[in-house]
């Protein structure tokens, strides 16, 4: 609902957001939404200017040219750019062969549009500095990747620093391409109703009732890279289709009125510093692994342009989160709740190779992944947070023993961006080898499965056969031994399996237990007989299954 600018204004708080969104009074809005913010709000206080990043864009003044600018460790106010590449052929980047020309000066008429209007909205913020990593990062084409090697690293590993200190961070959410710019046009031809505002029984004014996508998806939410720069930038002015908004770390407003968030979120949880010892050791330490899982969940799905970017390109808030959290990371694994967080399933069936990442990490493959029993697990299985709480916090019996976890990283100096050359996890824990029976093979009437399942599997539920097979869909059930008959296999059911492949090719597999219900499904490498892989996870309804085993020490890459 918004209503013209008139006497009863202040009955309702929406308003008619500008036909043109870089029009003079956008830019008063803006600076009216940031000085507010920056003296109420103790959580989003600039507390002075930080160390400026390696090199900056000086934005200069109207009618003159910006230039890149190295900074030399000085300190400054800078403002930060959140955007998409997009697919446009003519990059716009700074290389060592071009750096010399961008220190000189970067005529305006070259600017891809959405960098072109970033200058624009900096000089009209009053702020001297301006970020952007096309620019600001030396870039090559893949094949000449080693030459800069060393700047990619130290600016990677600083991408943290560079949002979280930024003074502001613009955010062209709804523009796919570099190309696009953060002034879209505008469809104010909406579909309204008109209603009339009484008072003392007669009409004073009218509102205009309209339809609002509080939830249409933004080019920005697609991309991996951003994620991370959402999550740490303190404030953010974000340039949609329909109107620009503002966030902070304290509230949310938007163009039109019609929207404000005062209330706890994911970026305030995990850039909230708050020791352990303060919340206390256990209450923070869910808070935030509950945190972390839920940035996987969102993270994982968004597309990247080189998958060999997966963990570098969440190294800023993993550098946060190092301030908080004890205990080591892993090319995506916390040391402190490891055997959990080697329990991700993953959505999509496609694997990139271990130059991403080991198998036992998540980076190694593509799409959305996902931890058991977490509130985004699955879109068919939805549990209350007191009931993940419950299950994230209560005293586990773990089965495995984590020896040793060796890590070989591209450029050792600079091991927080992520990029991950080699690594194994050496473990002590019960093994037992398993038939895999694919759930999808067992239908059909008379096939046994159906009242076995039900008994056994789901006895407790009163869920019948069929609708266990659709649940297992895609996985498949995991046998003591390779015995066909149907008679004999029945009660030889240890548990159920989830495949990072299709799992169609898999005959046996090797299920290491880790905690008393699930844990990992491998395979003995090819070429090295003493060392295993990850090929999924699997859940167990009987832990006795383990009993008789003996634990034994396996190197998982």
């Amino acid at each position: 609902m918004y209503i013209d600018q008139t006497n009863t204004s202040n009955v309702v708080a929406g308003r008619q957001v500008l036909r043109d969104s870089a029009l003079p009074e956008n830019i008063q809005l803006m600076n009216t939404w940031i000085n507010e913010c920056l003296p109420s709000h103790p959580e989003c206080q600039y507390l002075g200017d930080s160390l400026l990043p390696t090199r900056v864009i000086n934005v200069a003044t109207d009618g003159q040219d910006p230039y890149l600018e190295v900074s030399h460790g000085r300190k400054g106010r800078y403002v930060a750019l959140s955007y998409c590449w997009g697919t446009t052929t003519a990059a716009f980047t700074t290389t060592a062969d071009t750096l010399p020309e961008r220190q000189q000066g970067i005529p305006l008429a070259s600017l891809p549009k959405t960098l072109l209007d970033a200058v624009v909205v900096t000089r009209a913020l009053g702020v001297r500095y301006l970020w952007i990593d096309a620019l600001c990062i030396l870039q090559s084409r893949w094949e000449d990747y080693q030459e800069h090697i060393a700047d990619w690293q130290i600016e990677g590993a600083n991408m943290g620093n560079v949002y979280s200190n930024a003074w502001l961070t613009i955010a062209a959410a709804s523009a796919g391409d570099k190309g696009d710019g953060l002034f879209l046009p505008r469809n104010l031809k909406e579909r309204k109703c008109k209603v009339p505002i009484k008072a003392g029984g007669k009409e004073v004014d009218f509102a205009y009732l309209k339809l609002i996508s509080y939830n249409s998806p933004l080019e920005l939410d697609r991309r991996a890279w951003t994620f991370q720069e959402w999550i740490l930038s303190s404030r953010i002015l974000g340039f949609t289709a329909e109107q620009i908004k503002y966030h902070c770390r304290t509230s949310e407003v938007w163009e039109d009125g019609q929207y404000q968030r005062n209330g706890q979120d994911l970026r305030q949880i995990l850039t909230t510093p708050k020791s352990l010892e303060e919340s206390g050791n256990g209450p923070r330490l869910l808070e935030l692994l509950n945190a972390w899982y839920e940035c996987l969940a969102n993270f994982s799905e968004r597309n990247i342009s080189f998958m060999r970017d997966r963990l570098p390109a969440i190294s800023g808030l993993v550098q946060l989160l190092r301030q908080q959290l004890p205990g080591e990371y892993y090319a995506g694994v916390w040391k402190t709740d490891i055997h959990r967080g080697l329990l991700w399933r993953s959505d999509q069936k496609v694997h990139f190779g271990h130059h991403l990442g080991p198998s036992w990490s998540w980076a190694s493959r593509a799409g959305r992944i996902s931890l058991p029993f977490s509130p985004t697990y699955s879109e068919d299985y939805e549990c209350s947070m007191e009931e993940y709480e419950e299950w994230l916090g209560q005293k586990r019996d773990f089965r495995t023993e984590i020896l040793e976890v060796e890590m070989q990283y591209a450029a050792p100096k600079y091991e927080s961006t992520g990029i991950v050359e080699h690594g194994i996890l050496r473990v002590r824990g019960p093994t037992r080898e398993s038939w895999v029976a694919m759930a999808d093979d067992m239908r059909g009437e008379g096939s046994g499965w159906y009242e076995y399942l039900e008994r056994e599997y789901y006895g407790s539920s009163g869920i019948d056969g069929e609708t266990v097979l659709d649940l297992i869909s895609g996985s498949a059930l995991l046998l003591f031994d390779g015995n066909e008959t149907q008679d004999n296999t029945l009660e030889k059911v240890m548990g159920i399996g989830y495949f990072d492949d299709s799992g169609k090719d898999v005959k046996s597999a090797i299920c290491l237990l880790l905690t008393e219900s699930e844990g990992l499904l491998l395979k003995k490498r090819k070429d090295n007989g003493e060392q295993f892989e990850r090929i999924g996870i699997f859940s167990v309804y009987k832990d006795a299954w383990f009993e008789e085993c003996e634990a034994r020490d396996i190197s998982i890459i």
